[in-house]
């Protein structure tokens, strides 16, 4: 879903990547002081995590090739965002923040939640990204659920000082594992809609089906969530 408008945190701060001018891209990475820790990830399993993300990384930067460098990164829990640029614009983006924020049990554990990049271009540009992993489940509660994470995301992982970065940026990116499922009145497959439904799926009929069905598009349309966001279309099966 994109957007476009014409908790106690410690900060540190540390330049990444070599501009092409005399502007490095300055990060404040803020991480979430937590009043309860969460318990220490086992060794082997973080050891994993850390592999995976290098060969995700290494993945994109293959495919991408040397037109594209990688300027940011971060991971927590399951979670993860990386930002590539043009590297000739490299040295244009400059600003850049970091800020996660939990939802999971507790609200310590990052098992849910979501982490928040923005960064400015060109001095007067600011753009920012989200990738977040909401609530699963079927149902009104869960579909709430879903909701409410958003929220406690925006309004937790802020970059101002008053506003969220839905408000506080140009242009806003959502992506991750938002877990909106295809909603009907009745799900059982002799419900005359979801016989509708698997029609329409069969035919590879998908943008009929998400706009008749799908809880995110719905969501917004009733201003439950991410209002005045635009979503872009679906041309594959929901899982």
């Amino acid at each position: 879903a994109t957007w476009s408008n014409n908790n106690k945190k410690s900060k540190s701060s540390r330049k990444l990547g070599k501009a092409a001018s005399d502007r490095s891209l300055q990060v404040n990475d803020n991480e979430e002081e937590n009043p309860e820790q969460p318990p220490p990830a086992d060794p082997a399993i973080e050891k994993q995590v850390q592999e995976n993300i290098s060969k995700l990384a290494s993945l994109m930067e293959t495919t991408l090739g040397p037109a594209y460098t990688r300027i940011a990164e971060k991971q927590r829990g399951q979670m993860r965002l990386v930002i590539f640029v043009r590297t000739e614009n490299q040295a244009d983006f400059t600003d850049l923040d970091i800020i996660c924020e939990n939802t999971g049990v507790g609200h310590v554990l990052a098992n849910k939640g979501g982490i928040v990049m923005s960064l400015t271009y060109l001095n007067c540009t600011r753009l920012s990204f989200l990738s977040a992993h909401l609530a699963a489940h079927e149902g009104d509660k869960y579909y709430a659920a879903r909701c409410d994470n958003l929220d406690e995301i925006l309004n937790g992982a802020k970059t101002h000082q008053y506003y969220d970065v839905s408000l506080s940026s140009h242009h806003f990116f959502v992506m991750g594992d938002l877990n909106f499922r295809c909603r009907f009145k009745e799900d059982t497959e002799d419900n005359p809609a979801v016989k509708q439904a698997l029609k329409l799926i069969k035919k590879q009929k998908f943008q009929k089906l998400y706009d008749d069905h799908d809880e995110l598009i719905k969501g917004i349309e009733a201003g439950d969530l991410l209002v005045d966001f635009e979503t872009l279309p679906c041309y594959f099966n929901p899982t």
